[in-house]
């Protein structure tokens, strides 16, 4: 039974695409209250829509890569600063105390 319901729904899955395929060329897509215009038949903004996916996944990967970058800078940053203060402090709390 439930092979025969899977082959019937994959059947009309397929006829549905295959419908949209014919008489669809240009394909209006709301998400979050913004339109994206898709020109082309149903597989061609599936396609599309895939590739935009794949696309905004890479941006986020080097988004976040650039942001371990940076905060691993400015740790590094923050260390030689701490020490650069530490050297000025003790130079002047030896200029204080009379110390060359």
């Amino acid at each position: 039974m439930q092979q025969r319901l899977a082959c019937t729904l994959a059947d009309t899955c397929n006829r549905v695409q295959d419908f949209l395929n014919g008489v669809c060329t240009h394909i209006i897509w709301l998400t979050q209250q913004k339109l994206t215009y898709y020109t082309g038949n149903f597989d061609t903004y599936v396609k599309t829509v895939q590739e935009n996916e794949v696309i905004q996944q890479k941006k986020y990967e080097k988004e976040q890569d650039d942001i371990k970058h940076i905060k691993q800078f400015i740790a590094s940053c923050g260390a030689h600063l701490r020490q650069h203060w530490q050297v000025s402090l003790g130079n002047a709390a030896d200029k204080r105390a009379g110390k060359p």
